[in-house]
């Protein structure tokens, strides 16, 4: 596959555009030189502009491609859940487990961040396993590093 563009010069010069017209080819690129799942998120996050948008697009292709442990999903208790989590993944959870929505677009957010930590912790306490599920980069601008030790803070075992 020939793409019009070079990764390295993408990478010093990337920034955001409105219409996404670029960012799909550049997710597909990022998949092809990933070897695995979490390759292709840090190939992408490493681009930076919108790694949010190239991220979900490059992820959803490595999940398709590569497939993800869905067992968590499966036996989740509660599912804490964002814009950019597949629809395809939520629809394996059980008919008994509450999914909460969260999710956050630009200055349109459902729940504060702080707000959203104090849910997972109040959801730990309450069901046996609780699943946050992150698309895009979940770990550089997605929150999730400080989701994890807010809980950890708390005593609440976490598991990336």
């Amino acid at each position: 596959m020939k793409l019009d563009f070079d990764y390295e010069k993408l990478r010093k010069e990337y920034k955001f555009n409105e219409l996404c017209q670029t960012t799909v080819p550049q997710a597909l690129y990022c998949f092809l030189i990933s070897e695995n799942f979490e390759d292709t998120i840090r190939t992408g996050i490493s681009i930076g502009g919108d790694s949010d948008t190239l991220c979900a697009i490059a992820g959803s292709v490595a999940e398709a491609y590569y497939g993800i442990d869905e067992k968590y999903i499966k036996e989740a208790d509660c599912l804490v859940y964002d814009r950019l989590s597949s629809p395809k993944l939520l629809e394996l959870a059980k008919d008994t487990c509450e999914l909460i929505y969260v999710g956050k677009e630009n200055h349109k957010h459902v729940m504060k961040q702080e707000s959203i930590n104090e849910l997972l912790f109040q959801k730990s306490n309450e069901y046996p396993l609780v699943v946050r599920l992150k698309g895009g980069d979940p770990y550089v601008f997605g929150r999730g590093g400080e989701e994890a030790l807010y809980l950890t803070d708390k005593n609440v075992r976490v598991e990336v």
